[in-house]
């Protein structure tokens, strides 16, 4: 038997399984090596963003978008401690769309509705912005669009993609983007200002 080592364990293989394997041998000095080499360039620390819900929380347990069921406590730099459970950028917005109004007036409660939901959210003027899995990447895709505004809408910073032979118009969405912003921009100056703009 052979002990293979990992970095979150270790297992013992046949020697005949070892060999047809990708596992080499290694003596101890040499793995040492390497093992410290490879945890010198990991980043010493990394970044997650996290909300904390707090309050009152009991009412709405069940409600909460999450598999962590942790209570944790935070005393922000300058602030009191707070207490509460952690939510993802996602799990955040799903749980405000669901206590939002049900017609959603401003840009950024369009943006919280779409997040919270697979529904499409009425932008209106016809359009709708839908959340949509595609990819295997979540993504912000504006329904209703005609070829007269697509490049209005590119303008504004939406992008397009052609998926299964259909044009498809996204609304830009991750770290460092304004998303809000620019829908701000679609709902506010309407699409027909946007088409004129670009044009």
């Amino acid at each position: 038997m052979r002990k293979a080592v990992r970095p979150n364990g270790s297992s013992y293989l046949e020697e005949t399984r070892f060999g047809s394997s990708a596992w080499e041998d290694i003596d101890r000095p040499e793995f040492a090596r390497l093992w410290d080499a490879e945890a010198a360039s990991l980043p010493k620390t990394t970044t997650t963003k996290l909300y904390l819900l707090t309050g009152l929380l009991l009412p709405i347990w069940k409600d909460i978008p999450t598999t962590n069921e942790r209570i944790y406590r935070v005393t922000p730099d300058g602030a009191t401690a707070m207490i509460g459970r952690t939510l993802s950028e996602e799990g955040a917005a799903a749980l405000r769309a669901r206590f939002l109004v049900s017609n959603p007036q401003t840009p950024q409660e369009m943006l919280t509705a779409a997040l919270g939901t697979t529904a499409p959210v009425d932008l209106g003027r016809g359009l709708t912005l839908t959340r949509r899995r595609v990819a295997g990447e979540m993504r912000l895709e504006l329904g209703g669009v005609d070829r007269g505004m697509i490049e209005g809408l590119k303008a504004l910073g939406c992008f397009t993609e052609i998926i299964a032979f259909q044009l498809r118009v996204f609304l830009p969405h991750g770290d460092g983007i304004d998303t809000g912003r620019i829908l701000a921009r679609i709902v506010g100056q309407g699409t027909t200002k946007a088409a004129e703009q670009a044009a």
